[in-house]
């Protein structure tokens, strides 16, 4: 889990998997956001073997807890591709 310092002004977030680490095929890494207690987790996005890298749009300045949270975590999940094919292409 990272955390992210104030998180409204926070617009996009980069990541990417490190060359040679490779990712298992119908699996993908879900990007996950919560803000404190850290409850309720929403998807942010997800990286694939298709797609290694990527930059994800937060919104987050627009969201009324993110406004009044200190900070935002991020956690990451190895989970099925098929739990995203709205959010997966390429896969």
């Amino acid at each position: 889990m990272l955390n992210i310092a104030k998180p409204a002004d926070v617009a996009e977030i980069a990541l990417f998997v490190m060359p040679g680490i490779p990712i298992p095929p119908n699996m993908g890494v879900a990007v996950y956001w919560a803000v404190p207690p850290c409850t309720t987790w929403d998807l942010l996005g997800v990286l694939t073997a298709a797609k290694p890298s990527a930059v994800f749009r937060t919104n987050w300045k627009c969201n009324h807890d993110v406004m009044a949270a200190t900070h935002v975590s991020l956690g990451l999940k190895i989970e099925r591709c098929a739990l995203y094919w709205g959010w997966v292409t390429g896969v």
